[in-house]
């Protein structure tokens, strides 16, 4: 598969009410795979809403788990590809708690990120709740290698990097964006997709939540550093884009990033960052 749909789907969660949220999803799901997507992305800690706070630690479940086994069951019944955000209860260790997002495959099959880089200052709490994940995740699928990334994640090249250098053709971030971090997240993008010669698929939550804005403005940005398609400011949203992994490839010849790469000034950055 050269080509492949990707599904924005821009909603606004009811904080700790994952049954609502759940419903919301299998239905923009359904309405996604009727628009002939082959993924739809939602947004960071969909399932609970992003501002639960303590209320993670009675709303997290073990992936897979009830919601994940609910929403693979209708991956595989629509034949779609999702990526889903949510608070995830490590196997076997109540209490520890992951800012999560399982890749849910058309066949079934579950793959989970754990969020590597957790903002924790001014409004943003995750370190209180939640444990940084270990490793990042490329998932393999019918039209290629995707990246799989959270939010902040954004802020440190190094990851993205990472992903480009073991050949994916796609970053997929997706995010609970407040307003002030909006134009981070919109030089991000652009910046992450052209320094790495790849796509760069982001999708952001939406609504007020403990006095903060969530601003939405979900985006595609090629390889080549263009805004694919856009999802509105401040309103709940289902956006399409095509890539085109042919063109992808195209752009990496024709600007040759990688080749440049040097791996003695990438251990220099570890060496000044080592206690």
């Amino acid at each position: 598969m050269h080509k492949f749909r990707v599904a924005l789907a821009q909603i606004s969660s009811r904080v700790a009410d994952k049954k609502a949220n759940l419903e919301k999803i299998l239905e923009y799901m359904e309405i996604a795979a009727g628009e002939k997507a082959d993924l739809v992305v939602f947004p960071e800690l969909a399932l609970t809403g992003y501002t639960a706070k303590d209320l993670f630690y009675e709303l997290a479940e073990a992936v897979p788990g009830p919601s994940t086994l609910l929403i693979s069951e209708q991956a595989r019944r629509l034949g779609i590809d999702v990526l889903v955000g949510l608070a995830e209860e490590s196997p076997g260790n109540p209490g520890i708690l992951y800012n999560s997002a399982a890749f849910i495959h058309r066949d079934g099959r579950i793959d989970v990120y754990r969020k590597m880089y957790l903002p924790t200052y001014y409004m943003f709490e995750e370190g209180r709740y939640f444990r940084a994940g270990a490793r990042p995740l490329i998932v393999e699928t019918e039209y290629g290698r995707l990246g799989i990334t959270i939010c902040f994640d954004l802020f440190f090249p190094e990851l993205i990097r990472y992903l480009a250098l073991k050949g994916v053709h796609t970053v997929v971030n997706i995010s609970a964006s407040p307003d002030v971090s909006r134009r981070f997240f919109e030089t991000f993008t652009v910046a992450r997709a052209l320094e790495n010669t790849v796509n760069v698929v982001y999708v952001n939550t939406v609504g007020n939540y403990e006095g903060f804005g969530f601003w939405g403005g979900s985006h595609i940005v090629t390889s080549r550093g263009q805004v694919l398609v856009k999802a509105k400011y401040y309103e709940e949203d289902l956006s399409y884009g095509v890539l085109d992994v042919d063109e992808w490839r195209a752009s990496k010849r024709g600007r040759p990033i990688l080749k440049h790469f040097r791996s003695d000034v990438a251990r220099l950055l570890s060496g000044i960052l080592e206690p």
